[in-house]
């Protein structure tokens, strides 16, 4: 809606780089070799479980892309080859605002390395994966969370299963590396909802890319999903919920989960359970070799997929 966006103002505000140059310390960053950016604040979208529309708000409160750009290209000039990560918790929200800022990477002519958190179905395009292409985008994640339509409306997601498919064919078409996330356990799952996800990840993600499986959604306070998980007698009204406290559907339950997210990950290489997503030490080493004998630019992610196809 009209009323869910707000301008934070134009370039003549910008904070001089010498200044963020002077305030920042960038060890941390040259460490870790990434640096991260947000592009707004608030969340519009009423995902039952999520914490972003509380602690940021529910409006929009956009930064101009040529703001965005201008850090990136200080902080570039400081820092020199490093990963520069958007952390919006949807990157391609409100729609246009991605692409505007890719426009502006292009348009400087910037060579860096970038990639984001959360791509939003609802507000994918052929364009904007070109554009993030062009701009220097090596991976992207999307987040989402599930592929049965009942489990999608449950959780309140914005987006159709129809959107869905058509974001996972364009980013394979694309060839644009993808990490995906999903969640197991959301409100009313089932086996069915399960073999619905499955379905959705054998058919339509590329078997290169990852693909994160979760079983059950941590509970946060004054969320939708905390209301339904007192009415369940999952937890109590006065738990503080400091202690992380996970929610899971008992129409399926976390063993059933379990077991069932194993055995489909026994058949798609590229499906890890959370439980077991920090690669070993002698996977690590053998992706360090191949990267280094092949001279690999892909995400490492990638290279990890292959190591581990090798060890079957």
């Amino acid at each position: 809606s009209s009323n869910s966006l707000i301008s934070l103002g134009s370039a003549d505000k910008l904070v001089k780089a010498s200044l963020i140059n002077e305030r920042i310390d960038f060890t941390p960053y040259r460490e870790r070799g990434v640096y991260s950016i947000q592009t707004k604040r608030g969340c519009h979208h009423q995902c039952i479980y999520c914490t972003y529309p509380i602690i940021e708000g529910c409006n929009y409160r956009l930064r101009t892309a040529v703001d965005i750009v201008n850090e990136i290209e200080n902080a570039h000039k400081s820092l020199g080859n490093i990963t520069f990560e958007f952390v919006d918790s949807t990157f391609n929200d409100p729609a246009g605002h991605a692409e505007a800022i890719c426009k502006e990477i292009i348009k400087r002519n910037l060579k860096i390395n970038l990639r984001t958190m959360g791509i939003n179905p609802a507000h994918i395009s052929k364009e904007l994966l070109h554009l993030m292409l062009n701009a220097g985008f090596m991976q992207i994640d999307s987040t989402p969370d599930s592929a049965s339509p009942k489990i999608v409306k449950i959780l309140k997601k914005n987006f159709s299963i129809q959107q869905l498919e058509n974001t996972a064919s364009l980013i394979r078409e694309s060839d644009i590396p993808t990490m995906w996330f999903f969640l197991f356990g959301s409100p009313q799952e089932s086996i069915e909802t399960v073999n619905e996800t499955f379905d959705f990840i054998a058919k339509y993600i590329n078997p290169d890319d990852m693909v994160h499986m979760t079983v059950g959604l941590r509970i946060y306070p004054n969320t939708e999903l905390q209301r339904i998980a007192i009415e369940e007698k999952v937890i109590k009204a006065e738990d503080s919920l400091l202690k992380p406290t996970f929610y899971v559907s008992d129409k399926i339950g976390k063993d059933a989960l379990d077991e069932a997210i194993k055995k489909f990950s026994l058949e798609f290489s590229n499906c890890i359970p959370a439980s077991e997503s920090t690669p070993s030490k002698e996977m690590m080493q053998i992706a360090m070799k191949m990267r280094k004998e092949e001279n690999l630019q892909e995400p490492m992610f990638r290279t990890l997929m292959k190591v581990k196809r090798l060890m079957k």
